[in-house]
């Protein structure tokens, strides 16, 4: 239910941002408004999909039978997708390290962890005259970029990073675990 919600957010994002586009006018509150909406939910988006995602972790640890109430609590403490390997690890199916799903899964909890637990961010602008206007410079993680900082967080980024939880929990769970759709539901 999480996840779906996650998607329904970003997908409504996206349209925001579609019919921000049409108005072409920057500087009309309209657009303003728009966009600042599909900011907002796109931010949401992904942060629910991450909270999904750990959600469905803890989940795959609490249904094996080896693992008992107390540790199963204890392990909750990991890193989310330390906790998918430990439920590979105890079906005989370890992760593969090396494989992008697990890579690009890897970036996406970087930068949640990034925009949750906050430091001291530097936002740089493009100058209008390299750009067709003002644009956030953003940071390369892995095969892709993002901003800096989550208030310049754009559906486009959610959809991407979303796709990729999505593409990593199915990978895990069904392609290198074997279980069956309901089981892994």
């Amino acid at each position: 239910g999480m996840m779906l919600e996650a998607v329904d957010s970003i997908m409504h994002a996206h349209r925001l941002e579609v019919e921000a586009k049409r108005i072409q006018d920057e500087d009309s509150l309209a657009y303003y408004d728009l966009m600042s909406s599909a900011g907002i939910h796109g931010r949401y988006g992904f942060l629910t999909a991450c909270f999904a995602a750990e959600a469905g972790a803890n989940a795959l640890l609490e249904s094996l039978p080896q693992i008992g109430k107390s540790l199963a609590e204890d392990l909750e403490k990991l890193k989310t997708i330390n906790k998918f390997e430990v439920f590979a690890l105890v079906l005989g199916k370890p992760l593969d390290r090396g494989n992008d799903l697990y890579k690009r899964m890897l970036q996406t909890i970087r930068l949640r962890n990034d925009f949750v637990h906050p430091k001291e961010t530097k936002v740089e602008f493009a100058s209008a005259r390299e750009t067709a206007g003002p644009q956030i410079i953003e940071r390369p993680r892995g095969s892709r970029s993002y901003p800096t900082s989550l208030d310049f967080f754009e559906p486009k980024h959610g959809i991407d990073l979303i796709r990729d939880i999505l593409a990593f929990v199915a990978w895990a769970v069904f392609d290198t675990c074997g279980l069956s759709l309901e089981e892994g539901s």
